[in-house]
C-alpha cells in the first residue's frame, strides 16, 4: 500500500537530483509552501482555499522528496531528520491556524479560530514532544506479518496521504470538519500523553527516593598493627 505522495514524489527525485537540491534545500521547500498554504487558507474564500489545499499538497510532496533524495545520495543525517521533523511540524501548524483563521472569516459566529490555534499548537508541542524524546507512546513498525504492524502501515499511509484528503475536502467546500478532528486529536492525545509523562515521573521519583534512603554499606578498617619499637 503505496502512499499516493510518495508516488507523485518518485519521478521527481531524479530531477532534484540533477539540479543537484540538497535535502535540506528540498525541506526548505515544503516549509516555503507549507507557509503559502496558511497564507492562503486564511483569506477564507473558496478559490483562496483551492490554492491552498494545492499549496499543502505539494509540500507535502516535496516532504517526501526530502527523504528520497537523502537516501539516494547518501546525504542521511541526524541533522537532516531533525530538520524534517521541525518542517513538519511547522508546516501543520501554518496549515491549522490559516485554516481557522479563514474559517472564522466566513462564519464569524463558530470557534473555527479556536480550533485552528489548538490543533496548531498541537502540531507544535507534539514536535517538541518528539524532539525532546518524551514521546510516551511509539506505534509498531509497519510489517505485513502481524495485524499491528498492517494498522501501523494503514496510520502511516493516511498520515502521508492527508494532503489528498485536504484537497477533496477543499473541492466540496467541506473544510470544517478538518479542524473539528485536528482540535479534537490534540486533546485526545495530550490529555493522555500528560497522564502518562506524570506516572513515568512520580515512578522514576520513588526509585529516586527507594535508591537513596537505602542503607548503605558500612565499611570497616583493618586493625592497625603496633610496630615493634627497636
Amino acid at each position: 500500500m503505496t502512499p499516493l505522495n510518495s508516488a507523485i514524489a518518485r519521478p521527481l527525485v531524479p530531477w532534484f537530483i540533477r539540479l543537484r537540491f540538497s535535502p535540506n534545500a528540498i525541506t526548505g521547500l515544503s516549509v516555503l509552501f507549507g507557509f503559502l498554504s496558511g497564507g492562503f487558507l486564511a483569506f477564507g474564500t473558496p478559490a483562496a482555499a483551492m490554492v491552498g489545499a494545492a499549496c499543502f499538497l505539494l509540500s507535502n510532496v516535496l516532504d517526501e522528496c526530502d527523504g528520497q533524495v537523502a537516501r539516494k545520495t547518501n546525504r542521511s543525517s541526524s541533522l537532516g531528520a531533525l530538520l524534517d521533523t521541525l518542517a513538519d511540524s511547522l508546516v501543520h501548524a501554518a496549515f491549522f491556524f490559516g485554516l481557522g483563521v479563514g474559517m472564522s472569516r466566513q462564519f464569524p459566529q463558530g470557534p473555527w479560530f479556536f480550533l485552528g490555534a489548538a490543533a496548531a499548537g498541537g502540531s507544535v508541542l507534539s514536535c517538541a514532544m518528539d524532539v525532546g524524546g518524551i514521546t510516551p507512546w511509539q506505534p509498531p513498525k509497519p510489517t505485513d506479518k502481524s495485524p499491528e504492524g498492517f494498522l501501523a502501515g494503514l496510520i502511516e499511509w493516511l498520515r502521508i496521504d492527508f494532503s489528498m484528503v485536504v484537497v477533496i475536502s477543499a473541492v466540496v467546500r467541506q473544510m470544517g470538519w478538518i479542524l473539528w478532528s485536528g482540535a479534537l486529536g490534540v486533546f485526545l492525545f495530550w490529555i493522555p500523553s500528560t497522564v502518562l509523562i506524570a506516572a513515568r515521573g512520580r515512578v522514576k521519583g520513588r526509585s529516586l527516593n527507594r535508591h537513596l534512603e537505602a542503607p548503605t554499606p558500612r565499611h570497616f578498617e583493618a586493625p592497625k598493627v603496633p610496630r615493634n619499637l627497636a
